[in-house]
């Protein structure tokens, strides 16, 4: 099986990252190609780094962000042989939750962070650590792209409106809630006081 990986970065790394990608090519029982994508806006770096996959002759397309530092090897989301799934992601909005999400009636509600149980099915996801088959990127056209209402204010995310495309494909999101990872932002401290 081959595997691509692109790292999508706004021009730095974590250093943490850095290292322990070098170990996981290397250690990896999968044919990895490996690229660094900084292309701006964030949208036309993920569909660039889509259209080099679909030229390639790669199985899955693995997309990991700059700041997101998964704690297990990220290329072993192939032995799951699924169609998407991802590590989950904390995020901080007020409040700390992962960007793997369940549908209630009207709303999206995070998974939570106290209930890890392996891999589960999911409604939608965040993109910071995702892997696609070729199956769902031959599928959606425009995979990654912000939906604006009619004054042009954003009112879905790539990432959501990705998970919304791909469920109306047909296709299941899973994450493994075995392995969240490390998620680095800068915030300010007295939010927390």
């Amino acid at each position: 099986m081959k595997i691509y990986l692109a790292l999508i970065n706004t021009g730095w790394i974590n250093s943490e990252l850095a290292i322990r990608l070098i170990r996981w090519i290397h250690e990896s029982k999968y044919d990895v190609y490996y690229e660094s994508s900084n292309l701006r806006p964030l949208e036309n770096n993920r569909n660039t780094v889509v259209q080099r996959f679909l030229k390639s002759d790669s199985d899955y397309l693995l997309m990991l962000d700059d700041d997101n530092v998964p704690t297990k090897n990220p290329l072993m989301l192939a032995d799951f042989r699924k169609d998407i799934v991802t590590q989950p992601v904390p995020i901080y909005q007020d409040i700390v939750y992962l960007n793997a999400f369940l549908k209630k009636e009207d709303y999206l509600e995070p998974i939570s962070l106290d209930d890890p149980k392996g891999l589960i099915e999911i409604d939608s996801t965040g993109t910071g650590i995702i892997m696609c088959s070729r199956k769902v990127l031959e599928t959606i056209k425009k995979p990654f792209e912000r939906i604006f209402d009619e004054d042009g204010i954003a009112i879905l995310g790539s990432d959501l409106a990705f998970s919304e495309k791909a469920k109306e494909a047909g296709f299941r999101i899973y994450t493994d809630t075995s392995s969240i990872a490390k998620h680095y932002k800068s915030v300010n401290l007295c939010d927390f006081v």
